[in-house]
Parts: C-alpha cells; structure tokens; sequence
C-alpha cells in the first residue's frame, strides 16, 4: 500500500442512544484510583471480608539530628524516573477487571459468595473499563513493526501537522496507513481472545442460576430491597473498583514492551490473563517466547469500524510520543470513543435492572453472567467478523 496523498476532511458523527432506568451514568472521569494487591470494595447492602489496616510509620525527627551540619552536604541528582504514558496507566484498569474475572470464586455454594462475585465484577467504572480496553488494544497495535514504518514515513512525507489533523478529522482515517492491517490484527486477535473467555466464564455463571433453585438457600428471598441494591451498585460503580498492584506494576514498567511482543505469540484461544502467574506484587509469564506466533487473521466489523479506527489512533499516538504528553487533545478525543463507551455503559445499566428484577438468591448469577460478563465480551469481541 502506498502513501496516501490526501487527509480526510470531516468525519461522519456518530450518535447513540440507548434506555436507561432511573439516573443516568456519569462518565467523567473519577478521582485518581487507589490500587491494591486485595482488590476488595464493601459495599453497605453486601456482605463483604473487611480489609486489613494500614501500617503507619513514625515521622519524628530527633532535635539534635535537626542541627545543620558544620560541612555543606552535597544532594546527588535524582535518577532518571520512568513516567509511564497515558494508555498504560489507562490499561490498567481493564487489567484489572480481567484479574478479577481470574481469581474470583467460580463455584457458588452460599448467598454470600454471590454477593462477594456481584461486588467484585459488578462495580467497575463502565467508562474508565471501557477506556481501558481501547488503550490495551493500542498498546498492543503500536508494537507493529510495519506500523510504526508506515506512521514514520506518513509524518516524514506530510508532516506531523498534517498527520495528527487526519486522525483528528476521522476516526478512520489512521486504518489507511501503510501496515495499519498488520497493527489492528493484533489489537483484534487479543479481543477476540478476551472475548471468547468472558463468554466461557459468564455461560458457567449463569447456568448455576438454573442449577441453584435446586437448594433451599438459594431459592430463599433476598433480604432488603433489590433497587437499593442496585443503587449501592451504581455509587460503587462511580467510583470504580480499586486497581490491582500485580497489573498496575506490569503496566508501568519499563519492559511493558516486552510483555506486550510476548502476548503476540499467543493463539486466538489463550489470552495475556490466562497466562500470567502472580508472585507477590510481580506478574511474570511462564515459558511465552518458546509459543509459536499466531497466524489467526480477522477483520474489522463495518458498523464497529469507528472503535477500530480509534484503535490504531492511539497506536499510532504512541509511535509519535503523543501519548506521553499530559492532556493530549488528540489521545482524550480517541480514548472517548462514543460507541465502546454507549456498548460498556449498557452492559452496566443491563447489570442494574436485572439486580433490580431479581427477587430470589438464585437470580443474582445470571445478572453476573450475562451482563457482567458475557456483555463485556460482547463489546470486545463484536469489533472484528
């Protein structure tokens, strides 16, 4: 494919709008998450394991440690700090969320268990989830050789002016760069990935909801009122879920790029949270150069076209250094791309009108399958044919 000669002008908009019950989502972005290695949130009308406090260290200066030195002290210059850019620290959060559905309680054997599943998946942020996915996707696009080439060259012919004033003016328009087919492959295949264990989970879920009126404490009433529930679970989600520290170490890390080429070689059928294994605050991945590189090819969907383009923008962002700039305008525009975040938002308001609707213990799983898992994959995976 040759260099395009041309930069589209104005996008075509694109509206949404979808039913919603009661209040409407904020999606502002929240206060900056706190991040812990127990990922647990209490919420007033769930039961929930308290977390553990906080150590506190001691501040006192002794006074005679206080009195200035008679020789002047010389300060060493700081190290060089590595400032982690803007769609790693966004991934995270999906990251998050994908550990969650790693290590919670698969087999369902109390009403309690059912509310400690229902707060760990069912009160992430819809927005910040959403954001997140989009940023993984690119990071994972933006380690395309032919890409980053095909990007280089555009800025070195047109100028980089020119090139960010394509993206901006269409979504679309960094899917018609040289070797962009090589980079949203990757984003796609580790979706498609994602998406087909969301759906394996959530299936498992939600037929316990069948399996479980069987049993005299799941067929019991819930005990308070199913919309305050679901009101509990929509402050909840405001304010998100905390970060996981195993992730948030993985995401900030220098070699983030080397965990991002080894998760090429997955196949379709494995994913980057499949594969990871967890030793204290550190995420390693066991034995993935020694994977053969998957051949799997897919396309993008016409009508998720727009997300796919917003894909390869931020990849391309990436390749540019836009990405560690603070307050990119053009990182934010494509970040808040209108169809994943109207496709997470109401896989989150479907989550709450089910709570809602619910009336017995063994209804709550199929809310959690359905619509806090299966729903998720859904809009990861309908991106690509």
């Amino acid at each position: 494919m040759t260099l395009r000669t041309a930069v589209i002008g104005l996008a075509l908009g694109t509206s949404f709008v979808f039913l919603q019950s009661g209040e409407s989502f904020a999606t502002d972005p929240a206060p900056e998450q706190q991040y812990t290695t127990a990922n647990t949130l209490a919420l007033p009308l769930f039961r929930q394991t308290p977390e553990s406090g906080e150590s506190t260290v001691s501040t006192q200066i002794n006074p005679a440690e206080a009195e200035s030195p008679t020789e002047p002290v010389t300060t060493p210059a700081p190290a060089p700090v590595h400032k982690p850019d803007i769609l790693a620290t966004s991934a995270i959060a999906y990251g998050s969320y994908q550990t969650d559905v790693s290590t919670f309680k698969r087999s369902l054997e109390s009403a309690e268990e059912i509310d400690n599943v229902m707060n760990q998946l069912g009160t992430h942020n819809a927005s910040r989830l959403a954001t997140g996915w989009l940023s993984y996707s690119a990071l994972l696009a933006s380690q395309s050789e032919p890409f980053k080439k095909g990007v280089l060259e555009t800025e070195a012919y047109f100028g980089r002016d020119r090139l960010l004033l394509g993206m901006q003016n269409s979504p679309s328009y960094t899917l018609s760069l040289d070797g962009a087919d090589d980079a949203i492959n990757r984003a796609l295949r580790a979706g498609k990935a994602d998406a087909n264990r969301l759906e394996t989970v959530g299936e498992e879920i939600k037929e316990q909801a069948y399996t479980l009126q069987t049993l005299g404490w799941a067929k019991a009433k819930l005990r308070g009122k199913p919309s305050e529930h679901a009101q509990q679970l929509r402050l909840a989600s405001l304010q998100g879920r905390p970060q996981s520290g195993a992730v948030r170490s993985m995401f900030i890390s220098p070699n983030i790029n080397d965990t991002l080429q080894d998760t090429h070689r997955l196949s379709g059928s494995q994913t980057l949270w499949d594969q990871i294994t967890q030793t204290g605050s550190e995420l390693k991945l066991p034995g993935l150069p020694g994977l053969q590189l998957s051949r799997s090819q897919h396309s993008v969907r016409a009508e998720r076209r727009e997300s796919a383009g917003n894909i390869a923008t931020l990849a391309a962002l990436k390749i540019l250094g836009e990405t560690e700039v603070d307050n990119s305008a053009y990182v934010s525009r494509a970040l808040q791309d209108p169809q994943t975040q109207a496709c997470f938002e109401k896989a989150q308001l479907n989550l709450l009108q089910c709570v809602s609707a619910s009336r017995n213990v063994y209804e709550r799983p199929f809310c959690i399958g359905v619509h806090a898992l299966k729903e998720v994959g859904e809009c990861i995976g309908e991106v690509s044919n």
